[in-house]
């Protein structure tokens, strides 16, 4: 018998022992206790990052909720930071039925999820101290399911 068939007859043999599952759950049945737990931590591990990474559903949020979130944006924390002075010019909700048809005006709306709507939150920020004075114009649309902000505009003034 060569070298080549002594080979092949080892790694057969150690393939058919590996995977016979049959006579290695009766010889040692703790294994299947064992492979049975590791499948269960690995499909929750799974499953609980799948719910972890995805941004949290609170529900749809009202008008005072989706202005503490507006805000609390690192956008206007900053201008508040600066000790400028701000109001909130208009809060607006956007419904289905008219994201559908912003969206089918033109595709620079399709930030916009298809299935609930969002809130429009306008804020007028401005600094006159000294001889300098700054403005803008700060447009965030926060979505209703989660809160997050999903769009930012800031238009500078003079």
């Amino acid at each position: 018998m060569n070298q080549y068939h002594r080979q092949h007859r080892f790694f057969h043999g150690f393939w058919k022992r590996m995977f016979d599952f049959r006579a290695f759950l009766f010889k040692k049945p703790y294994v299947l206790v064992l492979f049975f737990v590791l499948v269960v931590l690995g499909s929750t591990g799974i499953i609980l990052g799948i719910h972890l990474t995805r941004p949290p559903i609170i529900g749809p949020i009202t008008e005072e909720e989706a202005i503490e979130f507006s805000l609390n944006s690192p956008t206007m924390q900053g201008y508040i930071n600066q000790n400028m002075s701000y109001f909130l010019g208009s809060v607006e909700y956007v419904d289905i039925a008219r994201i559908q048809r912003m969206k089918e005006y033109s595709s620079t709306w399709s930030f916009f999820p298809n299935d609930h709507g969002v809130w429009r939150l306008e804020w007028s920020v401005w600094d006159e101290t000294g001889a300098t004075r700054t403005f803008a114009m700060i447009t965030h649309f926060v979505d209703e399911m989660t809160g997050q902000i999903i769009w930012e505009g800031i238009l500078p003034g003079a």
